[in-house]
Formats: structure tokens, sequence, C-alpha cells
């Protein structure tokens, strides 16, 4: 009897052991499906908490300028800026002096817009940014501050980067041989500047 009996364990044995592996297999599934979903709600949770990011770029959280330019034209602006490196009241302050805000502006030289870009700009900006047409406000603001972040990546100084922006790499250091290194322009984009970001820092 017990022989017997000894005999059906032996036999069932393999079974068993199967068994017993297929439970602890899906222990182990179970635990790492847990594990894994505790994570990715903690990323999830800490993502939320921080600012959006773009290429890997962390963009802080929009503020806008108490100006005549739309809301939505000042955020298309400052993320525009976070992703450029420029300061989005530099940026503004440019736009501010080059235009008053004013998306239809049009000067003798042929200059368009907010950002007072020449047509001369339009094969680069075309080139690198797929730009099409500088009297689109959102095309005219992105292909400014490109032009403004080449500039900046090129001269140290806000007002050099200014005088390049407003005269071109030639004029400006022509006046920079003279020993001219600010214009009435350069003033008074720095005075805007400064008086924006006081402002909306202000309000932060």
């Amino acid at each position: 009897m017990k022989y017997r009996t000894y005999r059906k364990l032996r036999d069932k044995a393999p079974k068993i052991r199967q068994i017993l592996y297929i439970a602890v297999a899906a222990i182990m599934a179970v635990t790492l499906l847990v594990a894994a979903l505790a994570v990715a709600v903690n990323s999830t949770a800490e993502a939320a908490a921080t600012e959006p990011t773009e290429d890997g770029i962390k963009l802080e959280v929009f503020s806008p300028i108490d100006c005549k330019l739309p809301e939505d034209l000042q955020e298309y602006t400052y993320y525009i800026c976070q992703l450029s490196g420029i300061e989005f009241e530099f940026a503004m302050a440019v736009m501010y002096t080059e235009s008053a805000f004013d998306t239809e502006a049009l000067s003798d030289t042929g200059d368009y817009g907010l950002m007072q870009i020449n047509e001369a700009a339009l094969p680069e900006l075309s080139d690198k940014l797929k730009i099409t047409d500088i009297t689109d406000p959102y095309q005219n603001i992105r292909g400014g501050v490109y032009l403004l972040g080449g500039y900046a990546a090129k001269y140290d100084e806000p007002a050099r980067v200014l005088m390049a922006y407003n005269m071109g790499d030639y004029g400006s250091s022509t006046l920079w041989e003279e020993g001219i290194h600010t214009t009435a322009y350069t003033d008074k984009v720095l005075t805007k500047y400064k008086e924006f970001k006081e402002a909306n820092y202000g309000r932060r």
C-alpha cells in the first residue's frame, strides 16, 4: 500500500514541479509588473510637477507682459525664445522698438511685421526654418528670434547683438571700428527690456 502510494507520488512529481515552476514564474511576473507600474506612476507624477520640456530643454511657465501684443503671440514668442536661448523680455523689447507690436508694420526699406524682417533675410529663413511668409506674425516672430539668436552666438554684449540685428554685421562693425558701441536704437531696446523684465518678474 505504501509502495503504491510512493509510486503515484513519484509519477506525479514532474507535474507537481511543473505546476510549482509556473506558479513561481507567475508570481515573479506579477511582482515585476507591479514594480514597473509603480515606477511609471512615479515618473508621471514627477513630470507633471515640473515644467514642460521640448528636445530636452527645460521650459519655464509663461507669464504675459501687459502690452498691446495679444497673449497668444506673446506665448508663442516666449516658447520660441526658450528654445532659442533668447530672453523673452529681450525679444519683446526688440519687437516693441521695431514695430510697436504692429503685426502689419512695413518700413520704406522693405522690413516686415513685428520683428521688421528685411526681404533679404527670407532666403536664409526659408532654408533654415522653412519660413515662406514673413508677413505672417508667427513666422515673423520665429524668424526674428532666430536672427537674434544668431547674433547672440557671435557677440557677447547685448548692445552689439542689437546693433547687428538693426544694421547687419557690416554696418555695426563699421561703427565699432569708429569706437561707437551703442546707438539710440540699442538704448531704446535695452531701456524697454529692463522695464519689461522688472514688470514681469514683479508679478511672479
